[in-house]
Formats: C-alpha cells, sequence, structure tokens
C-alpha cells in the first residue's frame, strides 16, 4: 500500500477515475465511430496509436506555465476576517 497520506490517495484515485472515463469516452465514444480502422484495432492498439499521436504533437517548450492550481484557488477564495477574543 501507499504510504501517502489519506487526501492525497484520494486525489491520486479521483484523477485515476477521470482519466478512465476520458478514455473509455474517447476510445468506445469517438475513435471506434469515427474510423474503420479502430474498430478494428485492439484497446491496446488504440492505447498506442493515440501515445503515438500525443508523442507527435508536443507542446512547444516555451510554454508559460502559470500558476498552479492550488495557487489559483488560494488566490480566489475569499478571505476569512480575523477572530477578536
Amino acid at each position: 500500500m501507499f504510504s501517502a497520506p489519506m487526501p492525497r490517495l484520494q486525489n491520486y484515485y479521483t484523477m485515476m477515475q477521470v482519466a478512465e472515463v476520458l478514455w473509455v469516452l474517447t476510445c468506445h465514444g469517438g475513435l471506434r465511430r469515427l474510423y474503420d480502422w479502430a474498430r478494428r484495432a485492439t484497446e491496446q492498439g488504440l492505447a498506442r496509436a493515440v501515445w503515438e499521436g500525443l508523442r507527435a504533437c508536443r507542446l512547444p517548450p516555451d510554454l508559460p506555465l502559470g500558476q498552479s492550481a492550488s495557487t489559483r484557488l488560494e488566490a480566489a477564495a475569499p478571505k476569512q476576517p480575523a477572530r477578536s477574543r
């Protein structure tokens, strides 16, 4: 088992679920309906084709990354007033 804190494991599990849904939508919902070769290909073959396509179309190396998602969320969160005792 992993030795990470529980929120990290929950986030990882959620990301894997999202990835699975995206794969099913892409594979069964799009590729096999649009392309005849995809109907005859195995799921592993489709995964390899998608991987090769993504590898061939890399993002530019000088793409600005901007702020991380957590930084954007922290900036967007409303500030709580300090409680006086």
